[in-house]
C-alpha cells in the first residue's frame, strides 16, 4: 500500500494523514519534504512537532548523519516548478524503502504528480483532498484559531480564549474585501508573487488565466487564483498518471462521510480497511461572508466551476 496525499495548506490534509495513521502498518510521513524539519536536531522543536511528523523523526533518530545527507526540502518557489530535482527524487525513493506499506502527505507536490507515480509504482494511489477556493482564501485571510475541545478547559477559560480569537479577528474581518496583502501566515503570499513575470504568473496562463487581470485582484481573488492553479493540475496530471488510482475529495465531504471516503481508498489498494475511530473529525469552517455576491464575482473572473 502507497498512498500520496495532496492538498494545499489549510484544506485538511493533517487531519487526513492523522486518521489514516490508525492503520499502524502504514510507515507514515507527515511533510516530509517541510524546510522546517531542519530543526530537527533542536530537542525542543522536535517535542513539540515529533507528533506530527510520523517517520522522518525515526528515520532521523537511527542514523541522523545518513538522514542529513539524503534529506531535501522543496523551498516555496520549487513548489510552483515541475518534477523533483535527482536530490528529492532520491529521498522520496528512499522513504519508500522504509516499510511496505507508507503514506505520505504534502502540500508542496502539486506540480510534481508525474514523479509520484513513477516512484510509487501500479499499486500507489493518490489523493487529492481540496476546501473550496473561498474557504481556501477565507482560512488564509482569516486565520482560524487552534480548535478547542469541549472537554479540554474549563467553561470559564474556554469563553475568555474563543472571545480572544474572535477579537483577532475583527480588523481581518473588516478589511478582507479590499486587503491585496497580509495572507502570508501559510507561505503563500510569497508564492503568489507581486510581477507579471513571476513563475506563478506562467502557472496562471496554463490554466487560462491573464496575470494583468489576476494581479488587479484583491488578495481573496489572488488566493482563488492561487488554488485553480495547483487545483487543476493535481486533478488533470493525476487522472493521467495515476488513472483509476485517483481520487478527488472535498475535505467536507472526507469529515461528513469519513467512512465511506476511506472505504473508496483502500478498495482502491484492493485492501480490506480495518477499524477506524472518525469521532475526531469536525466540519471545517466555511467561507467568510459566505452570500457576498462578490465570490460570485470572483469564481466568474477566474471560471472556477467547482461546486462550494
Amino acid at each position: 500500500m502507497r498512498i500520496f496525499a495532496l492538498g494545499l495548506r489549510r484544506s485538511g490534509t493533517t487531519v487526513f494523514w492523522q486518521t489514516l495513521c490508525q492503520d499502524d502498518r502504514f510507515c507514515a510521513y507527515d511533510e516530509p519534504f517541510n524546510p522546517a524539519l531542519r530543526n530537527l536536531g533542536d530537542a525542543a522543536w522536535l517535542g513539540k512537532y515529533k507528533t506530527k511528523i510520523g517517520h522522518v523523526k525515526d528515520m532521523f533518530a537511527d542514523e541522523p548523519q545518513r538522514f542529513w545527507e539524503m534529506y531535501s526540502a522543496i523551498y516555496e518557489i520549487e513548489e510552483l516548478q515541475f518534477g523533483l530535482s535527482d536530490r528529492q527524487r532520491a529521498y522520496l525513493e528512499h522513504m519508500l524503502s522504509e516499510g511496505e506499506h507508507v503514506l505520505l502527505e504534502s502540500t508542496r507536490l502539486h506540480h510534481k504528480v508525474r514523479d509520484l507515480a513513477d516512484a510509487g509504482g501500479d499499486r500507489s494511489v493518490l489523493v487529492h483532498i481540496y476546501r473550496s477556493p473561498e474557504s481556501f482564501a477565507s482560512s488564509h485571510l482569516i486565520p482560524s484559531g487552534q480548535h478547542i475541545a469541549s472537554n479540554s478547559v474549563g467553561g470559564a477559560e474556554m469563553t475568555g480564549m474563543l472571545v480572544k480569537n474572535w477579537l483577532r479577528k475583527v480588523p481581518r474581518r473588516a478589511t478582507f474585501w479590499n486587503r491585496t496583502g497580509d495572507y502570508n501566515g501559510w507561505g503563500i503570499e510569497n508564492l503568489v508573487g507581486e510581477g507579471t513575470s513571476s513563475l506563478f504568473a506562467q502557472r496562471l496562463v496554463e490554466v487560462g488565466l491573464s496575470p494583468e487581470a489576476v494581479y488587479a485582484l484583491p488578495a481573496a481573488g489572488r488566493l482563488m487564483a492561487y488554488w485553480k492553479a495547483c487545483f487543476e493540475r493535481v486533478e488533470a496530471d493525476g487522472r493521467q498518471y495515476f488513472g483509476d488510482r485517483f481520487l478527488s475529495m472535498s475535505f467536507a465531504e472526507f469529515s461528513a462521510q469519513p467512512e465511506a471516503v476511506v472505504g473508496r481508498i483502500y478498495e482502491a489498494m484492493g485492501v480490506e480497511m480495518p477499524r477506524f475511530d472518525f469521532s475526531h473529525l469536525h466540519p471545517a469552517n466555511g467561507p467568510f461572508d459566505s452570500r457576498n455576491p462578490r465570490w460570485q464575482e470572483l469564481r466568474g473572473l477566474l471560471s472556477i466551476d467547482v461546486p462550494t
